[in-house]
């Protein structure tokens, strides 16, 4: 089994320090819990600087109140959910930061992690709608044109995805059931700016996803709880697939 160091409260000002010898001297991971997301963005930064080759890793909290009418971003759930999958997968050494708010609060298990992501390369066999359908139920929006993060398009056999990770969306073009090209595209003129590589990793765009099952398990539970269930709006808006706000 390996050994588990912990470390008390650290001088104010000197944590990056404290990490970059931390990581230089050791082959092991290091978590760094910080006290909010200011704190995670001034140590990103700094550890960036001083530690450039670094694979730094992000898991901040939701960015929402409980009982709250507005969701958490998808970009922060985004972030968690592909931070984690890293973590499982990933063999090197990382640095993850992170803050109080977000270790208590209740996440996803492993099996979510690994049922729930897509890769994509060039040339990788992979039915062509039932990647559409995936992508659906990972919770884009299918819209006709692609112009905002966790939204994907479908135009013959061109698949279009925006990944709350990119700068700019992603352009899939198949030939029968094969990926042939994959390219970065301009959201505004939709044109072409770069092909890519390098393997993708699609992941969730929210950390609750829709599904039967999920539905049945909530209509079961929220009964239970609530016996006037017909008269709620959010019991409605769940049954019809629909995630509401909060």
């Amino acid at each position: 089994m390996n050994e588990i160091k912990s470390f008390g409260s650290i001088n104010k000002g000197n944590e990056f320090l404290f990490i970059s010898d931390f990581y230089k001297k050791n082959n092991c991971s290091l978590i760094y819990i910080a006290r909010d997301d200011k704190e995670i963005f001034q140590l990103t930064k700094k550890i960036n600087w001083f530690l450039p080759s670094a694979n730094l890793l992000l898991f901040r909290s939701w960015d929402q109140i409980p009982y709250d009418k507005v969701s958490p971003s998808i970009e922060i759930q985004s972030e968690r959910i592909r931070t984690l999958y890293k973590i499982l997968n990933s063999k090197k050494q990382n640095i993850i930061l992170t803050s109080v708010n977000a270790i208590i609060q209740k996440t996803i298990n492993k099996e979510f992690v690994y049922n729930n992501l897509i890769e994509i390369f060039i040339n990788k066999i992979t039915s062509y709608n039932n990647l559409i359908d995936k992508i659906f139920s990972l919770g884009y929006k299918r819209t006709s044109l692609v112009r905002e993060k966790s939204e994907f398009a479908v135009r013959g056999s061109i698949i279009d995805i925006f990944l709350t990770n990119h700068q700019n969306p992603i352009r899939l073009d198949f030939y029968d059931n094969k990926i042939e090209n994959i390219c970065e595209f301009d959201k505004i003129s939709q044109k072409k700016i770069k092909n890519i590589n390098d393997k993708i990793i699609i992941c969730p765009s929210n950390e609750l996803l829709i599904n039967e099952n999920s539905i049945n398990i909530f209509r079961k539970n929220f009964r239970k709880i609530f016996p006037d269930y017909r008269r709620s709006h959010v019991y409605k808006l769940f049954s019809e697939s629909i995630i509401p706000p909060g």
